[in-house]
């Protein structure tokens, strides 16, 4: 009698345990996704480059891709990819050969901002110009130095843009966006911006260094980069350039002023318009393979 108790205790004991860690295991894992969370709108870094690749291609012929980087909305959730491209044959230079180009396009910038206020200001001395009644007003017909002057300063410009010689694309990291968010003819603005960029965070966190640690990007044109120095972070917006606290800069609710049935349906057009970018865009790069 004892033996049958004792046992039957034991097959009791060892159900309850079981049972216990059923439930556990039930309650611990997490469920699967739904719906609304929406993971089928996201896009994969793969995707976006093809994407990418396949807008370059139609808009400037061949190119080389450069080192595609992630880009995060304010909630920290990725919100797109921004893919540089190097326009022709030739290989993507490092972030240094390209720093590099830069500094040394505004330190030629300055020089040849300073020939082209000598020339300008010796021909008007001289009267070395001609004038032409256009209606009420007069254009001067600039002579030959003055004109070649200004080609070098726009020239140094578009080096340090990398204007004519890079191009940009921000892909949107979900489908709930349109496929591409902006495209440039230029450099990306952590390479354009980096240098401003880096010299207000420094200020900021009172240190000669700092590292960048993410960039922010805000549909269509605003961005924004972290950097971070001995556990300290700041984040610095580009338009305008400006340093604020992590978390202090706040989403810009869309359609405030507008009213609800105008909000609901801007929203179902834009949906509409959005669904049908991507549907083009897949299938161009369905087409490429």
């Amino acid at each position: 009698m004892f033996r049958r108790r004792f046992y039957r205790g034991i097959i009791w004991g060892v159900f309850i345990l079981a049972l216990f860690i059923v439930r556990a295991f039930s309650q611990d894992k997490p469920e699967k996704p739904t719906a609304n969370m929406n993971i089928e709108k996201m896009v994969s870094m793969d995707l976006a480059e093809k994407i990418a690749k396949n807008e370059h291609y139609k808009k400037r012929g061949k190119g080389v891709r450069g080192k595609t980087t992630v880009a995060y909305n304010l909630d920290e959730s990725v919100i797109a990819y921004i893919v540089p491209y190097k326009i022709g044959e030739d290989s993507f230079p490092s972030d240094e050969e390209i720093m590099q180009e830069i500094l040394e396009a505004r330190l030629q910038l300055v020089e040849a901002k300073k020939e082209l206020a000598k020339i300008r200001e010796e021909c008007l001395a001289k009267g070395n110009v001609e004038m032409i009644e256009e209606g009420e007003r007069a254009r001067i017909v600039k002579p030959q130095d003055w004109l070649q002057a200004e080609e070098k300063v726009q020239e140094l410009r578009n080096k340090c843009w990398g204007i004519g010689r890079y191009a940009t694309l921000i892909i949107s990291a979900t489908k709930n966006l349109a496929p591409i968010l902006q495209g440039s003819n230029g450099l990306p603005a952590y390479y354009t911006w980096r240098m401003a960029a880096e010299e207000k965070a420094k200020e900021a966190l009172n240190t000669p260094s700092v590292h960048l640690t993410k960039v922010f990007f805000n549909p269509p044109m605003d961005q924004m980069f972290e950097f971070e120095a001995n556990g300290k972070k700041v984040w610095v917006r580009l338009f305008p350039l400006r340093v604020y606290s992590p978390g202090e800069v706040k989403k810009v609710e869309r359609a405030k002023a507008l009213a609800k049935e105008e909000v609901q349906q801007a929203l179902k057009n834009e949906e509409a318009f959005v669904k049908k970018k991507w549907e083009e865009v897949l299938r161009e790069v369905q087409n490429e393979k």
